[in-house]
C-alpha cells in the first residue's frame, strides 16, 4: 500500500500539475577508520534527493530518497554506514502530505522528527526517519505544542537501517510543549507513551544572556523513564556555556547524574538522546545503572583570525558507573565550509575503557557534503 502512496506522491510532485515543484537535498561522501583490536575501513557515497510539490489549497506533498553505497568492501564497524549484512541502502525515507491552517501544521507519512527521545541523529550516512502523524501548533504567542504518533522507524538507530520497522508494541505517542515568553528563557516538557509498561518524561530549561565579552548559556534538565517489573531510571543534568567574542572561543561544561531502580539503565530510545553530557559515541545511556558523566568542551572559530568558515572543537567526557565502570571519550572535530553549499567535517574519537580494554577503540570519520 505504501508503495502505491509513494507512487502517487511522486506523480503529484513531478508532473507539475499545480505549479513548479521544489527539488533539494545533498550529496554525501563519507569515509571511516575504526580501530578496535582490528582495523576496519569504510567509504560510502550517497545522500538525499527530495521533491516538494507546490501548495494546493494549503496542502503540499513531498517524497525523499536516501542512499548509502559502499565504494569498497563494507566493514560497517563504528558508526553504521550501511544496512544489515553490510548491504547498500536506498530508502524512501520521506513520503508525506502536509496541511496547514493558520499557525497549525499536520503532517502524515514518512518524515523527519526531532524531539528529545525521537530525533534524526544524523551522524552517519542515513539519519533516523519516522512513519508518523504529527501535529504542530503555534497559535499561542511564544508557545509551541507538539503531538505525534509514530508507527515505524528506519535509520541509524533503528532495528534495521534499510527498512521501516515497528517501534513499541502499538507505536509511540508523543506530546510536548515549549515556551519562550520570558526574555532569554526557554522551557520545554515532553511525554512519551511507548507501550503499556514503558513511559518517559523529559523537562528542560535554558537561560541565555550577554556579558561584556560575549554571551553565556546555563541549562538544567530532568528525565524519568519507567519500565515493566517496577524498573525505572531518572537523570538530572546541568550545563553552562560561555563565549568570548574577542578570542572567538566557546567554553562548555555539563554534568549528568543517573539514579536507577533495580539497576535499570537510562535509554535514549529512538535517537541520539537529549542529554547535555554527550560525546560523538557515548551518552548518559552508556552508564548502565547508577553513575555520573562529566563533559568539558572548547571550540574555536578560526574565521576570526583569517581562516574563513573554519571551526575547531575539542571535548572530553568521563563516565563513572557501577562496579567501578570507568570510561573516557576524547573528541576532536574540524568543520570547514569551502563554499556556501560545500562543507567538510572531520571527527576523531579516542575511547578508553579502563576495565575492559577490548572495548576501547579509536574512530576517524570524514564527510563531504554538497547541498543543492
Amino acid at each position: 500500500m505504501l508503495n502505491q502512496i509513494a507512487f502517487i506522491l511522486l506523480l503529484f510532485c513531478t508532473l507539475n500539475l499545480f505549479g513548479n515543484t521544489d527539488t533539494k537535498g545533498y550529496l554525501r561522501f563519507g569515509i571511516q577508520k575504526h580501530v578496535q583490536i582490528k582495523t576496519h575501513y569504510d567509504a560510502s557515497f550517497g545522500g538525499k534527493v527530495k521533491i516538494i510539490s507546490p501548495k494546493f489549497y494549503s496542502v503540499k506533498a513531498a517524497v525523499a530518497f536516501y542512499s548509502s553505497n559502499a565504494l569498497a568492501k563494507a566493514h560497517n564497524e563504528g558508526v553504521k554506514f550501511y544496512g544489515g549484512h553490510n548491504q547498500n541502502v536506498t530508502l524512501l525515507g520521506e513520503a508525506y502530505f502536509e496541511a496547514s491552517y493558520k499557525k497549525t501544521d499536520l503532517k502524515i507519512g514518512r518524515q523527519v522528527i526531532d524531539t528529545p527521545f525521537a530525533d534524526s541523529d544524523d551522524i552517519g550516512m542515513i539519519p533516523n526517519l519516522f512513519e508518523a502523524i504529527t501535529l504542530i501548533d503555534n497559535t499561542f504567542e511564544d508557545s509551541l505544542f507538539f503531538f505525534s504518533y509514530i508507527n515505524k522507524m528506519a535509520g541509524i538507530d533503528a532495528a534495521k537501517i534499510e527498512r521501516f520497522s515497528k517501534i513499541g508494541k502499538e507505536g509511540v505517542f508523543i506530546a510536548g510543549a515549549a515556551y519562550e515568553g520570558v526574555d532569554n528563557l526557554s522551557l520545554e516538557g515532553w511525554y512519551y507513551d511507548i507501550d503499556k509498561n514503558t513511559k518517559a518524561a523529559y523537562f528542560q530549561s535554558r537561560y541565555e544572556d550577554e556579558y561584556k565579552y560575549g554571551g553565556f548559556t546555563i541549562g538544567a534538565q530532568y528525565a524519568n523513564e519507567r519500565f515493566a517489573q517496577n524498573r525505572s531510571a531518572s537523570v538530572w543534568g546541568v550545563m553552562s556555556e560561555i563565549d568570548h567574542d574577542d578570542f572567538a572561543l566557546t567554553l562548555s561544561a555539563a554534568y549528568n547524574k543517573t539514579l536507577s531502580r533495580n539497576n535499570t539503565p537510562v535509554r535514549n530510545f529512538f535517537g541520539g538522546g537529549p542529554f547535555f553530557s554527550s560525546g560523538e559515541h557515548f551518552t548518559v545511556a552508556d552508564i548502565d545503572g547508577d553513575g555520573d558523566i562529566l563533559f568539558l568542551g572548547l571550540s574555536f572559530d578560526v574565521s576570526k583570525f583569517g581562516a574563513k568558515n573554519l571551526m575547531l572543537s575539542f571535548s572530553n567526557l568521563w563516565i563513572n558507573g557501577e562496579e567501578n565502570k570507568k570510561l573516557s571519550e576524547l573528541d576532536f572535530v574540524v568543520g570547514y565550509s569551502i563554499f556556501e553549499n560545500l562543507s567538510i567535517d572531520m571527527i576523531y574519537s579516542d575511547i578508553d575503557d579502563k576495565n575492559e580494554k577490548n572495548n576501547s577503540f579509536k574512530n576517524f570519520r570524514a564527510y563531504v557534503n554538497y547541498l543543492f
